[in-house]
């Protein structure tokens, strides 16, 4: 019998992709220029594009003088990354994603569909009203917990309170799924699977930038 990640994996297809790259400790390297860039935290920001043009904000001018860039216009990896990473795993799963560094730019998704939060759906990407992006794993006491980058400055489960919660997308390719997660004892299964495992990081403090 599969698992109930396994589910998951199968129903949320850019959720194996998010899990993994959460399984290999992706963080930010301290320092700018293209020798401080973690090469993994690049491929997400280089899956998205935005009103400069695609890749171009990676290499703003020094002059311009924003926090991040080095000797060689390369601001790396110590920006907002967080709709990067939920840009790059949409993707990966053969998805238009929304293609913008702007969290909250996922609420207007073209490909998506806002969905009701009476039921939690994992997999869900969860936009948060302070300007935050990722995906759904559960919720608990008041808390949304959500694998997601650019979380304590890395790819890892964080929580944050419920009543932030703008709103929940879901891609419309995949409104079958929708259905299956929101039936059975799916949701309880990985609640208790995800709360048992270990093998990715976790933060407590739940900051982003």
């Amino acid at each position: 019998m599969a698992s109930a990640l396994e589910k998951l994996f199968s129903d949320a297809p850019w959720m194996k992709y998010a899990w993994e790259e959460a399984r290999k400790g992706v963080k930010e390297i301290k320092g700018t220029g293209k020798s401080k860039t973690n090469a993994d935290i690049l491929k997400y920001l280089e899956s998205v594009t935005n009103e400069i043009g695609r890749k171009s904000y990676l290499y703003i001018p020094v002059e311009e003088k924003q926090k991040g860039i080095g000797s060689k216009g390369l601001k790396g990896d110590e920006i907002a990354w967080c709709s990067a990473f939920v840009n790059w795993c949409i993707e990966q799963a053969g998805l238009v994603g929304r293609d913008h560094l702007g969290a909250k730019r996922w609420e207007n998704w073209a490909n998506g569909k806002k969905i009701t939060d009476a039921v939690p759906v994992p997999g869900a990407i969860t936009i948060l009203s302070r300007g935050h992006v990722g995906f759904l794993l559960f919720r608990e006491n008041g808390k949304v917990h959500m694998l997601g980058g650019n979380q304590s400055d890395m790819v890892c489960i964080a929580a944050y309170d419920a009543s932030g919660v703008e709103c929940y997308m879901w891609p419309k390719a995949y409104e079958k799924s929708l259905n299956r997660l929101l039936t059975g004892s799916y949701y309880y299964d990985l609640y208790r699977e995800v709360s048992s495992t270990c093998e990715i990081p976790r933060s407590n403090s739940a900051r982003t930038r």
